[in-house]
């Protein structure tokens, strides 16, 4: 019993009465053994309570992914000044361009999926006051990923409309007539743009004979890059008062042409 009460003390922490005179033996044994009982039953009850507890811990949230973002490569087709976009302008019948028509160009960057299904950046010479329109419109061709083969001011043919749509090239303003006419074109005010004319050629039918300009081009529907009435891209222009070519001139259907002419 002793060892038993000696454990007790050293691991439990528990209080052991001290023994009295011979004659309190048999009392006090009985008095240390209440105490005893009632100690365990306190240290019982503690560690119950400790193990029945639950630890409070503050939440701490784990920290955010770092967002990257990842720019695609653009393709530069055209990266031109302005000076360098205008240089060189043809003289027609001994005509220059006015200053007038000259100081409302500008020229306007834009982007483009083309036929290798990569971003490409190039520009786009028109009267100043349509670029907020060209810029809507090459936002749609760029977000629907409507494929244009490339843009570049059309100095780089050397002003020549027949090279550049042998190209091609999409392009604004050009000094030039209307082609088999002394009339000038709306092109040469920066009214008008010519949008994948390989694809979308001039086709003009007299007398049982069909003329495609460019030489090279064809129009198929079904091939991507080609403007239709119900088109996308048809319909954007239209909505911002542009005349689509596509529609019919009384010479033929130009469906690369889109103008809006200005006052």
């Amino acid at each position: 019993m002793g060892a038993i009460l000696c454990i007790l003390s050293v691991f439990c922490g528990i209080k052991i009465p001290k023994k009295k005179k011979d004659s309190d033996e048999e009392e006090e044994t009985v008095v240390a053994g209440d105490d005893i009982h009632n100690q365990l039953t306190g240290l019982s009850t503690q560690v119950g309570q400790a193990q029945t507890q639950t630890p409070s811990f503050a939440y701490v949230p784990p920290p955010a992914p770092e967002v990257v973002t990842v720019e695609p490569e653009v393709i530069i087709d055209s990266n031109m000044t302005m000076a360098e976009a205008m240089a060189n302008l043809p003289v027609i019948d001994g005509q220059k361009c006015s200053e007038e028509i000259l100081g409302q160009q500008t020229l306007v960057d834009v982007e483009y999926y083309s036929f290798d299904n990569k971003l490409h950046k190039g520009q786009i010479v028109v009267d100043k006051r349509l670029a907020g329109d060209i810029r809507d419109i090459f936002e749609l061709i760029r977000d629907i990923k409507f494929p244009v083969d490339l843009c570049v001011p059309i100095n780089k043919y050397d002003w020549s409309d027949d090279k550049s749509m042998r190209a091609n090239n999409s392009s604004g303003f050009c000094y030039r007539r209307i082609a088999n006419s002394k009339k000038m074109s709306n092109h040469a005010s920066g009214f008008g743009i010519d949008i994948n004319p390989r694809m979308n050629p001039y086709i003009k039918k007299e007398a049982g004979k069909t003329t495609i300009d460019p030489p090279n081009g064809t129009y198929d529907p079904s091939v991507p890059g080609t403007l239709t009435a119900d088109h996308a891209v048809v319909k954007k222009f239209k909505s911002l008062g542009w005349k689509w070519g596509g529609e019919g001139w009384s010479s033929g259907n130009d469906y690369q042409h889109f103008d809006k002419k200005l006052t």
